[in-house]
């Protein structure tokens, strides 16, 4: 019976259709662009978080999530940046983070903006959002 319950496949968060990760994409960068327009880059940020596609398939969903994310983050002021980081909970912190070192893979221009990032969300969460980014199978 323990073999059974190993082998069960592993449910995913809801909304797994490519479907339905293009349209919650298509409403956080609806969000996102309303906020920025208003130049309120907090809810720009909190918005570009919500329903990350996670268990996504396709690739170029995540791609295109990330780059809203790093975008939010690179329009953000240096000295605005750990005012943004002090108003995320733990588990938007761990998404960031995870956020943040895929911004280093698809955007190495930005790295040293990324990198200031890094260092407030590291300060805030501690070492254990980073292995937790690492870790977790749930890429973004």
């Amino acid at each position: 019976m323990a073999d059974d319950e190993d082998n069960a496949p592993v449910e995913v968060e809801k909304g797994t259709s490519d479907a339905e990760f293009e349209k919650q994409l298509a409403d956080r960068t609806a969000a996102v662009t309303k906020a920025r327009n208003t130049s309120n880059t907090v809810a720009a940020l909190k918005a570009s978080l919500e329903n990350p596609p996670l268990g996504c398939k396709k690739e170029e969903i995540r791609k295109k999530s990330a780059e809203l994310v790093v975008n939010v983050l690179t329009s953000v002021k240096a000295a605005d940046i750990k005012k943004h980081v002090d108003g995320l909970d733990d588990s938007q912190l761990d998404l960031l983070m995870k956020y943040i070192y895929r911004g280093f893979e698809t955007s190495p221009a930005d790295g040293g903006n990324l990198l200031t990032w890094h260092a407030a969300v590291l300060e805030k969460a501690g070492n254990g959002s980073i292995v937790r980014a690492i870790a977790d199978r749930k890429t973004v």
